[in-house]
């Protein structure tokens, strides 16, 4: 299967987001085999998931850390 550019942004910004954190190198290889691309780097895949994966997740209202506790 031949992937461009916009197939690994794509991966990268909308699947790795959905994945567990500690999943990404899983991941990476994955698309490393599935792409059978000599000149993939993966440092920059990693790099572009897990800044997909902190936006979706860290910036999020979901992970504020609320100090009260409820009686």
């Amino acid at each position: 299967m031949k992937l461009s550019r916009q197939h690994f942004e794509f991966i990268a910004k909308e699947i790795a987001p959905l994945c567990d954190v500690y999943q990404l190198d899983a991941l990476t290889e994955v698309v490393r085999i599935a792409s059978k691309n000599p000149r993939f780097d993966s440092d920059k895949f990693k790099r572009r998931a897990k800044e997909s994966w902190d936006k979706a997740f860290i910036d999020s209202e979901r992970f504020t850390c609320r100090d009260e506790i409820p009686y």
